[in-house]
């Protein structure tokens, strides 16, 4: 009895601790809690494409974006009929032969991904994934032929693809390949998960910015219904610190482990991984945090 109420004990502890960590991480994070990365690519490699390229192709090249984003509005409302219509446009305006190849294969990048994005609303996922990779191979080609820098954009795709596969691979399957983008992300060009792409990225070119959004949207597909984190507890490391590596990819190892520990309902061992992640103070971990603050509330933790 002594032994059990010990036990009682200690986790009441542990949830205080937890309770305190995550006062402590939300008083001290910043008001801005990250760039949108995403965003700040597209215009500035807008900018670029726009001082290499002739006048009439950029703007064949900015209807066609506009046209594609369009289509995606429209497809994340619902209206899936009328994003289609949009994408096609937007082909058509960048296949009438005006265009440079370097204008072409940049406008297909965008394109294919678009089209990526409306068959995986349709339910399409095969569709889908051959458009990510298609928008990989072209990133690959910008890179190689045009020394454009596209890495943000060839890991962005690289967690689409793994996203995809969500719903057809095994959660093992996918927590592992999961966890070989994130050591990507972090520098090691070795771990890239997909065939396609495989040995022409340079993950270093990575701002850190681009770091950390990038290992954010990643962790994000672990935390997916169709996936059992869990199911793939023997590919993530135990925390080793290593000379070189993001602060970030061992905040997302403490995340998956808390998880993990969620899932099989180990409140004691979730609250020593939350608080883990809590305390290494990644504030721009912005989706990881706001996960794992629904897991805590559906415990009943008070933050």
């Amino acid at each position: 009895m002594v032994i059990l109420a010990n036990s009682g004990a200690t986790q009441v502890a542990m949830l205080a601790r937890l309770a305190h960590a995550r006062r402590a991480f939300e008083r001290d994070r910043p008001a801005q809690l990250r760039l949108d990365v995403d965003k700040m690519f597209s215009q500035t490699y807008r900018l670029k494409l726009s001082q290499v390229l002739p006048q009439p192709e950029m703007a064949i090249m900015l209807s066609a974006e506009e046209l594609r984003e369009r289509a995606l509005a429209r497809a994340r409302r619902g209206d899936l009929a009328d994003a289609m219509v949009q994408l096609r446009r937007a082909a058509a305006l960048c296949d009438d032969g005006l265009l440079s190849d370097h204008a072409r294969i940049a406008g297909l990048s965008f394109q294919r991904a678009a089209e990526a994005f409306l068959a995986y609303r349709l339910g399409r996922h095969d569709e889908a994934e051959r458009g990510l990779e298609d928008a990989i191979i072209a990133c690959d080609h910008l890179g190689d032929v045009f020394g454009d820098a596209m890495e943000f954009r060839r890991v962005h795709f690289a967690r689409n693809v793994l996203r995809v596969r969500c719903h057809s691979a095994s959660s093992e399957r996918v927590v592992a390949d999961t966890v070989d983008l994130l050591y990507y992300i972090a520098g090691d060009a070795s771990r890239w998960p997909l065939i396609v792409g495989r040995g022409l990225g340079t993950p270093g070119r990575l701002s850190a910015a681009q770091r950390s959004w990038a290992i954010d949207e990643v962790i994000v597909n672990l935390a997916l219904d169709p996936v059992d984190i869990a199911a793939g507890r023997g590919f993530v490391p135990r925390i080793v610190h290593r000379r070189g590596f993001d602060e970030h990819l061992f905040a997302s190892f403490e995340w998956c482990d808390a998880m993990m520990a969620h899932r099989a309902q180990d409140p004691r061992s979730f609250a020593r991984h939350a608080i883990a992640f809590y305390d290494r103070r990644n504030y721009d971990l912005v989706q990881a945090g706001r996960i794992l603050h629904m897991a805590i509330d559906r415990l009943g933790i008070e933050g």
